[in-house]
């Protein structure tokens, strides 16, 4: 039974989200604030010496993860999403930078409870 104007009632039926009526302002500078905080702990938990010792590893760690994802992404986009090749590859290095804030937190949980820390692993990774 549908009366009147029938908008108003799709206007209630929006999919809402946490955060959904914050200024666009204050939810970026929360964002930035979380990353800073995120990476921040990470270069605190660095250990110099076996940083400096790995160093030829660290910087193949950084850039082929980051290169292979991006190249996997553009790869599956275009052929799944239809998408251009550059949409493929900008998605592919946004999804490479967005990583580290999943895997450090988990990585940092690890090593507290000393997996890995004998050997240098969580330096690393987190330098990678």
């Amino acid at each position: 039974h549908s009366s009147g104007n029938d908008s108003d009632h799709h206007d209630d039926c929006r999919k809402r989200y946490i955060g959904h009526d914050l200024d666009p302002l204050i939810s970026r500078t929360l964002r930035s604030i979380c990353l800073t905080v995120i990476l921040l702990m990470a270069g605190l938990e660095l250990d110099p010496v076996a940083l400096w010792n790995m160093s030829g590893m660290v910087v193949s760690a950084t850039f082929v993860p980051c290169f292979t994802e991006a190249i996997a992404v553009a790869v599956f986009s275009k052929l799944l999403l239809n998408f251009s090749w550059s949409v493929g590859f900008m998605l592919g290095f946004v999804l490479a930078a967005v990583s580290p804030a999943v895997i450090i937190p988990s990585l940092m949980s690890l090593s507290q409870r000393g997996y890995g820390v004998a050997k240098g692993i969580p330096t690393l990774v987190i330098a990678a």
